[in-house]
């Protein structure tokens, strides 16, 4: 089963997306935001894709691309 990392300051979105997800075989972690997103894209070792959130508080999505670019784990991830 493929890990999806779902990072929204919108928990309807979050929740509707993972449902989505979740009825086509993904598992599906989420973030409420670009820090809490961060965090866990590196904690997680097999993620297939993360969906982000542009505008979010604290770290928005762009700069959380950013970040993950960075990172030589996390590089890699769609």
């Amino acid at each position: 089963m493929k890990k999806v990392l779902v990072i929204d300051d919108s928990e309807t979105i979050r929740q509707q997306v993972a449902c989505a997800l979740e009825r086509t075989e993904f598992a599906v972690v989420e973030a409420a935001d670009g820090l809490e997103g961060l965090a866990r894209a590196t904690e997680e070792d097999d993620l297939a894709i993360v969906l982000l959130d542009v505008n979010m508080p604290r770290l928005n999505g762009i700069e959380m691309l950013e970040r993950l670019r960075l990172d030589p784990k996390t590089r890699q991830i769609p």
